[in-house]
């Protein structure tokens, strides 16, 4: 397990893809979709936050795949499955 956390970051500066669109689904051959992310989102003051979404990219051989989303419930914690094992980012 690991936490992250980003404060103040534009989610847009993030994950603009500029010209090449928006990130493609994970092909089929990247193999099973068997890992799972659960996220805790929380505000700026440590707060639990209840319906922020959570989206994890997934790189492959320098490439990026949508991978899935889910939104967070009253506990501020999402999980985001039937990922592949692969590289991941997760954005709040």
């Amino acid at each position: 397990a690991f936490v992250v956390s980003l404060r103040d970051v534009s989610l847009s500066a993030m994950v603009s893809l500029g010209a090449l669109g928006p990130a493609p689904s994970v092909p089929s051959e990247l193999g099973p979709r068997d890992a799972a992310v659960e996220a805790t989102v929380r505000d700026g003051d440590g707060h639990v936050v209840e319906g922020a979404l959570v989206r994890v990219l997934v790189l492959d051989r320098g490439r990026v795949y949508f991978g899935s989303e889910a939104r967070t419930g009253p506990d501020g914690k999402a999980l985001v499955d039937e990922l592949p094992s692969r590289e991941a980012w997760g954005l709040a």
